[in-house]
């Protein structure tokens, strides 16, 4: 059976003038909701500006006279705890989890459209169907051509455990609370395996079949693990409370995290996450821009498409002037933010501004009035 289908479907001209309505809604609601992105992503906290105001101290020892400050503490992370689960017994880890993969189908497609003299348009749109491991596998009830690629459900789930208790050294900490150091994946051969039939050991995984990996059938699944060891070395951000390190709160977020890492590595890190994420949203924020835009004009490209070559090039040249617009209103959204969020450039921007329409208005008086005869 072919794992390509091709759908081949024709609208009218109403149909066409009506979805381009829709979209023109839906265009609307996109450049709105860009503002709001682009606001939002400009007033996010910087963790890091955060954590170069804390002390530095050595978790060995209570420091009395740090009580109420955030803290960047080095010691070993442990717990008294164990982890383990229905396949993995029980070991020194203080977060571990279980990653489930199943062989399952996924669906891709492709469209492309037609425009007709008369306004009506052709939609072509190919399906393709692959087989991957995924750990999200779809619902293949919302598969186009459903037939000959069902995926089953999955038997069993991924899930993760964290002890309850650890501490630092001579302080308590909360790991629930806690944002601990990445897991790292570990390797199935050398730990104990703790699995019924048919569950078994191939290669680095848990799988359900033999020779699931060598040859896989759709719904075979295959298991591996992601730990967080116990008693490691960590740079720890929190605020001293007491004989605790609790989650620090400032600026309507809190800081509670801990790195195998120098406070300078951590600190690091943490910015270049922040910046990551600013550039990303920024440019989503844009595109989200850019796309509304040119989908409030989706009325008038259906009417231009009436005219042969007039519709599509009225798609590009929108597409250009629109682009302009978007990249500049971004660009003002994104400067009026960063100074409205910003304490120490608002006011003097404010200032700034303040004065300036004082000496317009001045200006303005000193201008001599027309003489009427």
């Amino acid at each position: 059976m072919s794992d390509h289908y091709t759908t081949v479907t024709r609208t009218g001209p109403l149909g066409n003038i009506k979805n381009s309505i829709i979209g023109a809604l839906i265009g609307i609601c996109l450049f709105i909701g860009s503002f709001v992105l682009l606001w939002y992503n400009e007033g996010r906290v910087n963790l890091a500006k955060i954590a170069e105001n804390s002390v530095p101290m050595v978790a060995a020892t209570h420091q009395p006279d740090l009580q109420g400050k955030l803290v960047a503490a080095t010691g070993t992370l442990s717990s008294r705890e164990k982890l383990g689960d229905i396949f993995v017994r029980q070991g020194d880890y203080l977060k571990l989890e279980r990653v489930v993969e199943m062989y399952a189908w996924k669906e891709d497609s492709r469209t492309s459209t037609t425009t007709h003299s008369d306004g009506s348009k052709t939609t072509k749109t190919t399906y393709s169907y692959s087989k991957h491991w995924t750990s999200s596998p779809e619902d293949s009830d919302n598969f186009r051509h459903e037939s000959g690629h069902i995926n089953p459900p999955m038997s069993t789930k991924g899930a993760q455990w964290t002890v309850r208790s650890a501490t630092l050294d001579a302080y308590t900490v909360a790991p629930e609370s806690l944002t601990l150091p990445e897991a790292q994946r570990v390797d199935l051969r050398s730990v104990a395996i703790d699995a019924d039939q048919p569950w078994h050991l191939e290669d680095e995984y848990l799988v359900d079949r033999d020779g699931a990996l060598r040859s896989p059938r759709v719904g075979d699944l295959r298991i591996s693990y992601n730990v967080v060891p116990n008693s490691i070395n960590v740079t720890l951000f929190g605020k001293v409370e007491g004989t605790e390190l609790v989650p620090f709160a400032a600026k309507g977020t809190t800081l509670y995290r801990a790195f195998t890492k120098s406070r300078e590595q951590a600190i690091a890190t943490m910015n270049t996450e922040y910046l990551t994420m600013l550039w990303l949203f920024r440019m989503g924020g844009f595109l989200m821009m850019w796309i509304g835009l040119c989908a409030c004009f989706s009325p008038l490209n259906t009417l231009l498409d009436l005219v042969p070559l007039v519709g599509q090039a009225s798609q590009f040249l929108v597409a250009a002037v629109m682009f302009v617009v978007a990249l500049t209103l971004s660009a003002v959204t994104i400067l009026i933010g960063v100074v409205a969020h910003n304490p120490l450039l608002l006011i003097p921007t404010v200032l700034v501004i303040g004065g300036v329409l004082i000496l317009w208005g001045r200006s303005r008086q000193r201008q001599p009035q027309p003489a009427f005869a």
